[in-house]
């Protein structure tokens, strides 16, 4: 009678679970002693993040393999925190935040020396356009306004002036003479600046008067930009211009969200990152240039905000902030549908050979998972689906949940990747599988 009682509530578990899916993004490190506040990459596995260990301590780390592993590779007790970490190429770099100067790397960050400016300035966003041009900026709310340029690599670095006491969070430029920054002021008035000849001069082209202050700022090209802030009741806003900066117009009220950081590729997908009105970690997206949002990610539980995005193409982007939280996505962050494909309840764990193969650019792979003890409380039994390049680094995470038993078949879509051959492993509780596939383009 109790195992007829099983069998029953099992395939009622199973029937109720129509269709499942995934977040596209992945938790990948949650790291309590670290607080993260930037990301950078410079290719789908070389990247590197930036904030403080513990209380007031600059700290760099960096991975090799797409974010599977991180490992510290430098910590600055002279920092309280490093808010901003920018790379031109896999060697050269630069770093700064708070109070000290701005530190530079030419060997992908095994080695860092500072440069002579920006010490005791609380440095908050940092760009380059070449490996000699470069911009800093200060985000001391009040007293600064700062902005410092670079034209040797940072060698020597020289004020601009910006014409405003505002604190300054965020820059950008997309070629030698037009750049934008976007600050504010402690009574919550926002501010855009923008320059046409390299930081010569600066005007504001933007001020909100009411209660904005403004945190990031991207242009995709010479018209086309967006910047978030939020609002005296601390919400994000997002606000768009489509001629430069002349005009801006508001393209979104985040209520109950906290905006914290913006990433375009192109004038139509971006994403933002920030937390909930309980500090959970959220990232919303758009397809249409901003018109509509939508959420992709809430989920790394309370304070775990997230401060900095970052995408290298329209799949491949990661997300870090509070408590060192590092979430990765390989899909441009859509939901990973897992498909349900029969009601019968296997009596044994099996990974099918993936159809087709070989495959351009896309595939399917069809597992089962068996009867198993249920108890009160458990979901389903924990499944990961991965895939791995042939020199054995992960590239994808396709099922990662808890699933009831059944037959279930997902798709991979290769088309990001080179042909050759690829893996697929399984990993169900105790038992794991590996099968090999074949992308031909």
């Amino acid at each position: 009678m109790k195992l007829l009682f099983f069998k029953i509530f099992t395939i009622l578990c199973l029937l109720s679970n129509i269709g499942f899916s995934q977040s596209g993004w992945n938790i990948q490190q949650n790291q309590a002693s670290y607080t993260l506040y930037s990301v950078y990459f410079v290719n789908q596995y070389t990247g590197w993040a930036s904030g403080e260990l513990y209380v007031s301590i600059g700290l760099i780390i960096k991975t090799t393999n797409g974010g599977l592993n991180w490992f510290t590779q430098y910590i600055d007790s002279s920092y309280y925190y490093i808010s901003s970490i920018f790379y031109i190429n896999q060697n050269t770099g630069w770093a700064g935040g708070a109070p000290g100067p701005i530190l530079k790397t030419t060997n992908g960050g095994i080695n860092w020396f500072y440069q002579a400016y920006g010490k005791h300035l609380w440095l908050g966003s940092i760009y380059f356009i070449d490996p000699n041009t470069g911009w800093a900026v200060v985000d001391t709310i009040n007293t600064s306004g700062i902005i410092l340029k670079t034209t040797n690599g940072g060698t020597n670095w020289f004020y601009q002036t910006s014409g405003t006491s505002y604190g300054l969070f965020s820059v950008i430029f997309i070629d030698q003479n037009t750049g934008w920054i976007a600050g504010g002021y402690a009574v919550y008035d926002g501010i855009i600046l923008k320059t046409t000849n390299g930081g010569t001069n600066w005007y504001t082209q933007y001020q909100d008067t009411l209660y904005n202050l403004l945190y990031g700022i991207q242009f995709v090209d010479q018209n086309t930009g967006w910047v978030i802030g939020e609002n005296s009741y601390s919400y994000g806003k997002i606000i768009k211009t489509t001629n430069g900066g002349r005009n801006w117009f508001l393209q979104y009220n985040a209520n109950y969200y906290i905006l914290q950081s913006l990433y375009f590729i192109d004038q139509y997908s971006g994403w933002s990152g920030g937390a909930d009105n309980i500090h959970n970690g959220i990232v919303i997206k758009t397809t249409d240039g901003g018109s509509n949002w939508y959420e992709q990610f809430n989920g790394s539980g309370p304070n775990h905000e997230l401060f900095s995005i970052n995408f290298i193409n329209m799949n491949s982007g990661w997300a870090v902030g509070n408590n060192g939280i590092i979430i990765n996505t390989t899909n441009g962050g859509e939901p990973i549908g897992i498909k349900p494909i029969s009601s019968n309840v296997p009596e044994s764990f099996l990974l099918y050979q993936n159809y087709p193969n070989p495959f351009n650019p896309s595939t399917k792979i069809k597992f089962q998972i068996p009867v198993f003890p249920l108890m009160k409380g458990v979901r389903g039994m924990s499944v990961r689906l991965s895939i791995y390049d042939l020199l054995g680094r992960e590239i994808a995470t396709l099922v990662n949940e808890q699933l009831q038993p059944g037959t279930y078949e997902v798709e991979w879509d290769g088309g990001n990747y080179s042909s050759g051959v690829y893996f697929y492993k399984l990993e169900a509780g105790s038992f794991t599988d590996t099968k090999k596939m074949l992308m031909i383009k």
